[in-house]
């Protein structure tokens, strides 16, 4: 993941406050930044007893909801990942490993995120994602540039 599209937990914190204390609707949009943002901190070896807390105490009254966006965002994280790992489209000369291999990263993240929180990961996702996980790495080229996405050749005027 770049450096441009690392999660600010911080900042989706303060975001999800905002939108809590307007008594706005939450939207999955912001559960993927709070599970993304979490998933990072932790995978960096940070505490997040204080997040984990805030955001407890944020959700507390809609604590139905905001389930609900969390399983939501992490099943289409991993059927975007399980769906992407096509083997029609493996082997094509334009397939982006690049995006591919980023978007797995984001759903680790926040797999890790939506286990923080207490929420175990139903094993068929588990079972499903591991599956496409050994299809990806047995069509991966090994080469790295072959795994870049292929850049449309631009004719010069």
């Amino acid at each position: 993941m770049s450096s441009s599209e690392q999660p600010d937990l911080s900042a989706s914190l303060d975001e999800f406050e905002r939108i809590i204390r307007a008594k706005q609707s939450l939207v999955r949009r912001d559960a993927r930044a709070i599970l993304l943002g979490l998933g990072l901190r932790l995978d960096e070896g940070l505490d997040i007893a204080a997040d984990l807390e805030r955001l407890a105490r944020l959700s507390a009254k809609r604590r139905a909801e905001w389930e609900a966006l969390l399983a939501s965002e992490l099943e289409l994280a991993c059927a975007e990942h399980i769906h992407s790992v096509d083997p029609r489209y493996l082997d094509l000369p334009n397939y982006d490993f690049e995006y591919t291999l980023d978007a797995r990263e984001r759903l680790r993240l926040r797999l890790i995120a939506y286990e923080a929180l207490g929420h175990p990961v139903a094993p068929a996702w588990l079972e499903r994602i591991e599956a496409a996980d050994r299809l990806l790495e047995s069509h991966r080229p090994r080469d790295p540039e072959k795994a870049a996405p292929i850049e449309p050749e631009i004719d010069a005027p």
